[in-house]
């Protein structure tokens, strides 16, 4: 699972336009799916539901929270936006 999520992770930076090395590690979490830290470029997936995940889920959690560390911790228009357009894969 670990080879998935940084392949994942690299796909996706690479994709956002993030240049920076973003690091990440399953942690357990009582009522967070994931959660970063924007001073580490780190995000953080909550290791008891990572079992629960299929792939596509597991790709939609990393991309919102690789959108967090592009745009900053709110839910603006265009980080909504861009994250629609990588889901959808363009």
């Amino acid at each position: 699972m670990r080879k998935l999520i940084r392949k994942t992770i690299d796909e996706l930076q690479t994709k956002i336009g993030i240049a920076d090395k973003v690091t990440f590690r399953l942690k357990p979490m009582k009522r967070k799916v994931a959660s970063i830290s924007l001073t580490k470029m780190e995000i953080r997936i909550n290791k008891n539901l990572l079992s629960e995940m299929d792939e596509m889920e597991l790709r939609r959690v990393i991309a919102h929270e690789l959108l967090h560390i592009k745009h900053g911790i709110y839910h603006t228009k265009k980080f909504e936006e861009e994250l629609k357009k990588i889901l959808r894969g363009d």
